[in-house]
């Protein structure tokens, strides 16, 4: 938990920032961001990101997580397949509610899964992702 003097600079420090858009040497208005996000680029961008989503592995009892800047891995472990689309489907729904309530979302073009087994007869395998 971050309070006191801790809590007031992160807080100066993020309090009426601004964004532009350069783009073809054209430069638009600033406009302030809105309270949400963590600057890109700043040196303390990724400690602040890194503290924004420390938490999300309180989403799920389940799953163990391991995270890397902005880079989540999420691992799951059971001895039947038969449950795993189920059981998977509810645990991405609880994260799927940790992201909603703290503004994030997941890039799906880069998110992918693994399942690793013993070698046996292929079954299909439904799995809803967020």
């Amino acid at each position: 938990m971050v309070g006191g003097t801790a809590l007031d600079w992160i807080k100066n420090y993020l309090h009426n920032r601004k964004q532009y858009v350069e783009f073809n040497n054209n430069v638009s208005s600033n406009l302030c961001v809105k309270n949400c996000g963590i600057p890109q680029e700043s040196i303390l961008g990724p400690l602040l990101f890194i503290l924004y989503i420390n938490d999300i592995s309180n989403s799920s009892k389940l799953l163990k997580f391991i995270l890397f800047a902005d880079d989540t891995n999420i691992f799951y472990s059971c001895c039947k397949l038969d449950n795993l689309g189920t059981t998977l489907t509810n645990e991405l729904g609880k994260i799927s509610q940790w992201l909603i309530a703290n503004r994030l979302s997941i890039n799906i073009k880069k998110t992918k899964y693994v399942i690793f087994r013993a070698r046996q007869k292929k079954k299909k395998l439904i799995i809803s992702i967020l």
